[in-house]
């Protein structure tokens, strides 16, 4: 694995949308423990401006007012993302139930800008039901700006051997990208607040159209993550901010 990292994410580990599973290296494990808030951070968001997936231009800035939960992925990804996407999904319902889901976007935005075009992102959005989340992604030089600010690294690496079926076209990857995982939480006034490392733990639960997506290895990363965040602790970071108690299941 690379070591990569800029700011904030020095130290976290690339790993594969088609690889193995996330590890904190020796420096990421100097910081607290995630289990709380995340790591805390009080930093002002430029105001990138990226793509949506219906095409259009959407700045962070246009977000103001709302807390912002914002994760990197690929469309592509068969080891972590599709968990990333679950849970996002999952805390939308959560939102929802607590009549709390317009005062918070949550978002994916893409580490794979040279596949990952508007019209993929509306493909994966009907393919895994995931309507509620904003996808973003933008050119590769755009998407690397977006990302070192947040110390999130990614690259393209040769795809294995067998390779990898893109599930949109059914024709064989011919390449895969490795990058950081991770969460990030945005205040209402556009400051970034928390980093949570590593992958979403859901419990081992996921609808079928994103475990379908899982090759072994990320079978084998939802049976058995490995140490990073959880839906009740975003939730509860998300809460603080807004000056209210979500309630989720147990």
């Amino acid at each position: 694995m690379l070591l990569m990292g800029i700011t904030i994410g020095s130290g976290l580990e690339l790993t594969r949308g088609g690889g193995q599973a996330p590890s904190a290296s020796s420096r990421a494990a100097s910081y607290p423990s995630a289990t709380g808030g995340g790591w805390p951070f009080h930093r002002k968001i430029p105001a990138y401006t990226l793509t949506s997936a219906d095409g259009a231009p959407l700045s962070l800035r246009a977000l103001r007012g709302k807390v912002v939960i914002l994760a990197p992925s690929l469309t592509l990804c068969h080891e972590i993302c599709p968990m990333t996407t679950q849970a996002l999904m999952r805390m939308h319902e959560m939102l929802a139930a607590a009549g709390l889901a317009n005062r918070v976007a949550l978002i994916e935005a893409t580490v794979d800008p040279w596949r990952d075009s508007p019209a993929r992102l509306r493909a994966y959005t009907r393919l895994t039901g995931s309507s509620r989340l904003i996808q973003l992604t933008a050119s590769v030089a755009q998407m690397r700006r977006f990302w070192d600010f947040f110390g999130i690294g990614f690259r393209r690496v040769p795809q294995g051997k067998p390779p990898d079926t893109d599930w949109w076209t059914g024709r064989p990857e011919t390449f895969d990208v490795e990058h950081v995982d991770g969460l990030f939480i945005i205040d209402q006034s556009g400051y970034e607040r928390s980093f949570f490392p590593g992958q979403a733990n859901v419990g081992a639960r996921l609808n079928p159209a994103l475990k379908r997506l899982l090759s072994r290895t990320g079978l084998q990363n939802l049976a058995h993550p490995v140490e990073g965040w959880t839906v009740n602790q975003v939730l509860a970071a998300t809460g603080r901010l807004l000056g209210v108690h979500i309630s989720y299941p147990a």
